[in-house]
Order: structure tokens, then C-alpha cells, then sequence
């Protein structure tokens, strides 16, 4: 039985394709090659809409690529083009980009010194010839079997008849429902006090009774991906979430869809809510927009705001932080199954309160009235 399919199958990959608008024909052609190599490739940017939703866009997309190719001209790099802020988002996914993304330089007058620093980190194909048949070849030295994938697909190709044989003869019961569903990795952390600081912290007598009040949590941003296209019925049920602080964890709940992004829109509501959370169903197929979760405490007994900030600004205070979120996931075909997902946020409090401390004066400011590192580590557990 030929099965040479199977590496195929068992090593495709979801690329991002990054390119100036001026190189859209070599982008195409490039795009085309790898889709005929099996692989899932992202590139049509005109299809997306402007502005913030459109940065989310391509940020979700490749929070959801497996690698990264970076079709580099010298105009593309010049400041405020739009390839740099791509090569920020690719950076937040890979802190190390290498095996993942793939300058290609199509500008025969372009160095890879000329290159910014996160890319020169890596080598750059310079093509010789076609650019698609060379992009196409690093790309297939790039790959990695699935073996688990591979063996599994064998054994069942090569079972195939019998168990077709032998359902001809039992009755086959109701079977569990599948659904392929992953959450995607955290890139940042909010954290703000439930009761809003006056408007000027400085003022005399300004109110300090904000600092005692509990801690919220924002998760910026929660989204899954159901990556099957089967009809099970599923839905997100609930999230919870743990804040481990040195030998510290604290129970959170998911409460409210925040906005904390576009802070000014918030009016007079310095929670910034848009609305509660709520079960949310998840369509074979598709990817949820992301959402911005804000967690509350579900003790009475919850950390107050002085007790979380004190130690992130002190010199000798936490020097990491972890956020897990775990979801529940209900799946029903006749019958009701729970899945549980985690997704994990490592922040490295000691690199980020230099950061903090720039604009932050101890002794000469009142305690912040809120903190947003972002994840220097991050990963999900589907």
C-alpha cells in the first residue's frame, strides 16, 4: 500500500506570508506553490478591514501560523511601512525566530545586514533563480512530521477495511463527539484595581481608599479556533483563571468582555466593560474574535490592589509571575462531554519593572493605578 501521502498530510503547515502591496504578484505566486505543496497559507490582506480590527486580524493570523515568510524589499523596511509592525507581531509569537520565519530578500540591492535585528538572526534565502521554487524548498526543509499523526494515519488506512468489514456485522453505538478546538497563546496581561483612583492622584486629599480595593485581571486576548469542520455542537461553557505570585495562587472568574485597548471609549465606567460573559459557540471551521476577559476574585477574601502592585515595584520583590486560564469546553451529539483547555502566560516581572520603574517614580508618585506586562512566555495546552 503506497502511503507516501501520509508525510504530507502529517507535516502540512499554516503559513503566514508577509509582503508590500507592490509585490503582490510575487506574493500570489509564492502563496499558490505552497498551497499545492498542501500547505494552509494566509496572504490576501485587501480581504481584511482597516484599521485596529485589521492589526487583530494579523495578529490572530499569526498567533494561528505555524511559519513566517518575509518577502523583503528595501522599500518594505523603510520607516512607518507596515512589514515592520508584521515583524513586531512575529516577534511577540516567536521570540526565537528560528525554524519559524523565513526572510526571503527580492531585492537583489538588499543585504541581510540591511535587515532589522530580529530577522538578521536568521538566515535569509537571497534567490538565485525562481523565488517560488526556492521559497517552496526551504519551506519543505522547515517542515516537521507529525509522527504520532503519521504512525496513527497508517495503522487506520491500513485497518480501514476491516473495520468497515466488521461494522457490516455489530451494531456500532453512539460514538463521543469530535472537535478539534484549540485556544490560542495570551501575548498581554492586564491588571487594574475594581475601584477607580481620582483623576489626579496627586491632588491634596485626594482619595486613597482605590488601593485596598480587589484585584481584576484582564486576559488580553482569549480566542479559540475550532480548526474541524464537523457539525458536533460545542460551546465554550466557562474560564477560570490562577494567579501564582511566589508560593501565592488566587482563584479568578470570568465577569466582563472589557475594551481596555481603546481606554478612551470607556466613558465613565473605569472597568471599561462592554458586556458579561456568557457561553459562546464554537463554529467548525471558524476562529473566534479575540476578546479581552476581565477575571475577578472568587473569594470574598480577594487580593487588594496594594498587595498585588507593592510587590511588582519593589527592588526586591516577585521576580516571575504566571496566569493560567483554563477552559471548559462542552461538546453534544446526543450525549453532553466536557473538554478542558489551558493557556499560559509567563511574565517576567523582573525585566518588565525596569520597564515600569522608567516612568514610574517610587516615593514621588502614589501607587500606579494599573500595570500591562506582556507575556514573555506563552502557551496553550489543547
Amino acid at each position: 500500500m503506497n502511503i507516501a501521502w501520509l508525510r504530507t498530510l502529517c507535516s502540512r503547515l499554516r503559513i503566514f506570508i508577509s509582503y508590500s502591496s507592490e509585490h503582490y504578484a510575487i506574493a500570489d505566486e509564492v502563496a499558490q506553490c505552497l498551497r499545492n505543496e498542501g500547505h494552509e497559507v494566509f496572504f490576501d490582506k485587501d480581504s481584511l478591514p482597516p484599521a485596529e480590527e485589521y492589526n487583530e486580524r494579523i495578529r490572530t493570523a499569526l498567533r494561528l501560523a505555524d511559519r513566517c515568510i518575509f518577502l523583503i524589499a528595501r522599500s518594505s523596511i523603510e520607516p512607518g511601512k507596515y512589514m515592520l509592525t508584521e515583524i513586531d507581531f512575529a516577534k511577540m509569537r516567536w521570540p526565537v525566530p528560528g525554524g519559524r520565519v523565513l526572510p526571503v530578500l527580492i531585492d537583489p540591492s538588499l543585504t541581510p545586514s540591511a535587515l532589522p535585528v530580529y530577522l538578521r538572526s536568521v538566515n535569509a534565502i537571497t534567490p538565485k533563480g525562481s523565488i517560488t521554487a526556492e521559497v517552496a524548498a526551504a519551506v519543505d526543509r522547515m517542515r516537521s512530521v507529525n509522527r504520532i499523526c503519521w504512525v496513527c494515519l497508517a495503522i487506520g488506512t491500513m485497518c480501514l477495511f476491516a473495520i468497515i468489514a466488521a461494522s457490516a456485522f455489530f451494531f456500532v453505538g453512539s460514538s463521543p463527539p469530535v472537535a478539534d478546538i484549540a485556544v490560542l497563546p495570551i501575548e498581554k496581561i492586564h491588571f487594574r484595581p475594581r475601584a477607580a483612583p481620582p483623576s489626579d492622584l496627586l491632588a491634596p486629599g485626594a482619595s486613597t481608599g482605590w488601593i485596598n480595593s480587589p484585584l481584576t485581571v484582564t486576559v488580553m486576548s482569549i480566542a479559540y479556533n475550532r480548526r474541524d469542520q464537523g457539525r458536533t455542537a460545542s460551546s465554550l461553557v466557562r474560564e477560570d483563571m490562577e494567579l501564582h505570585m511566589g508560593t501565592r495562587t488566587e482563584i479568578y472568574v470570568w465577569a466582563y468582555v472589557v475594551d481596555i485597548r481603546r481606554e478612551e471609549g470607556c466613558a465613565d465606567d473605569w472597568l471599561c466593560r462592554k458586556a458579561s460573559v456568557g457561553a459562546t459557540n464554537l463554529l467548525g471551521g471558524r476562529t473566534t474574535e479575540p476578546r479581552e476577559t476581565m477575571f475577578i476574585a472568587r473569594s470574598e477574601n480577594a487580593l487588594a490592589w496594594r498587595d498585588f502592585i507593592d510587590p511588582v515595584i519593589a527592588d526586591t520583590g516577585l521576580a516571575k509571575m504566571l496566569v493560567k486560564v483554563r477552559s471548559e469546553i462542552e461538546l453534544s451529539d446526543g450525549s453532553v462531554q466536557h473538554r478542558s483547555l489551558e493557556s499560559i502566560c509567563e511574565i517576567d516581572v523582573a525585566s518588565a519593572r525596569s520597564e515600569f520603574l522608567r516612568y514610574f517614580k517610587p516615593g514621588e508618585n502614589p501607587r500606579p493605578a494599573f500595570w500591562q506586562p506582556n507575556c514573555a512566555r506563552s502557551s496553550a495546552v489543547n
